[in-house]
């Protein structure tokens, strides 16, 4: 096993050495996951909720209009969440907002992002993340505690054809 340095208390992403070892270890996550979304694993990370992971300001969007400079697409605009321990600690809200988000950094928990607070997003929808689960980060979308189960961990795959029609219909089917 690899030793894993600090590089952050909330979200891991796996470095190139790594992702070639579980390539080697487990190729079948890798030909299944291939097969089932049209697409390669651009990145993996480990995304570590626990006992202090702040529930404040973190509504966020992985996008905002700026990253579409001359209609470039700068990745993917979806992540396959799979639940690996206590995936009914947390539930991922999704949210609305007619207020333009700020960039916001959390030295001490190691993120930042353009955020929104509390009072600026309205509720749409929730899921509990206990199977694996296709999201389009371009929603406003945080997480919330509903369980004491602690920590929640969980993998989140960037597909390499993140901006493709497959990948829309996926997530927009019900």
């Amino acid at each position: 096993m690899l030793e894993r340095d600090e590089r952050a208390k909330f979200m891991n992403l796996f470095t190139d050495e790594e992702h070639c070892e579980l390539r080697n270890q487990v190729p079948e996550l890798f030909e299944t996951f291939s097969e089932v979304v049209k697409g390669d694993i651009d990145y993996l990370r480990i995304i570590y909720l626990g006992e202090n992971f702040p529930t404040h300001t973190v509504a966020h969007t992985d996008f905002i209009a700026s990253d579409f400079k001359d209609g470039v697409v700068p990745h993917s605009f979806y992540r396959l969440n799979w639940p690996i321990l206590n995936a009914e600690s947390y539930e991922t809200l999704f949210f609305r907002s007619d207020v333009e988000p700020q960039w916001r950094e959390d030295k001490e928990n190691k993120m930042s992002g353009y955020t929104w607070l509390d009072s600026e997003i309205e509720l749409i929808d929730s899921v509990v993340t206990d199977t694996p689960t296709l999201i389009d980060v371009r929603q406003i979308h945080g997480f919330r505690k509903v369980a004491n189960n602690l920590p929640r961990i969980l993998l989140t795959f960037r597909p390499s054809n993140g901006d493709s029609d497959y990948l829309k219909n996926l997530v927009n089917s019900d």
